[in-house]
């Protein structure tokens, strides 16, 4: 039996007019792993912060958008409010266990300095998860770090981890 070559994920900038396309897998995504008690608003407040015109707004503001691509295809996408924060962390439904998350927060936070936020682990990298993606972040070594909360009528739970307990593999580019 022929084992098959593992696919390489290539991360890179956001590129112009690719907006839609992200924004799409963001809402796909999203959909599928967002917890079933979420409330409409919350549902509501989500679409519209994953609407294209409001990722450009947030590059405006100085967030950072990378994507992924496997096989040619656009594979995942992660947004960086700053040196220690993922706003969004979005890998298609097929590709994921297969090092996209891992490819992107690497990229993302590559060369970044350590210095955490107030309330934060120094060094560490934080993100606030949906139920239904406390799973993934767990297995790409996130661990919760504060109790569940409201954002905008969706339940989160923040978590934290550091820089080194993350195993980063060499962003590709």
């Amino acid at each position: 039996m022929r084992m098959r070559p593992a696919a390489t994920v290539r991360c890179r900038s956001l590129a112009a007019g690719e907006t839609r396309s992200v924004a799409a897998l963001a809402r796909r995504v999203f959909n599928a792993s967002v917890a079933p008690g979420s409330s409409i608003a919350g549902r509501r407040a989500f679409l519209a912060y994953a609407r294209p015109v409001r990722i450009r707004e947030r590059l405006e503001r100085g967030h950072r958008v990378l994507v992924a691509e496997m096989e040619s295809r656009l594979a995942g996408m992660i947004e960086v409010r700053d040196e220690t924060h993922i706003a969004m962390l979005f890998v298609e439904s097929g590709v994921q266990r297969r090092g996209v998350a891992r490819a992107l927060i690497a990229a993302a936070f590559a060369g970044k300095r350590t210095g955490g936020r107030a309330g934060t682990a120094r060094g560490a990298i934080t993100v606030n998860a949906t139920p239904g993606s406390i799973a993934a972040y767990l297995r790409l070594g996130f661990r919760v770090v504060g109790a569940e909360r409201d954002s905008d009528g969706l339940p989160v739970v923040p978590m934290a981890c550091p820089r080194s307990g993350l195993l980063l593999p060499a962003p590709t580019r």
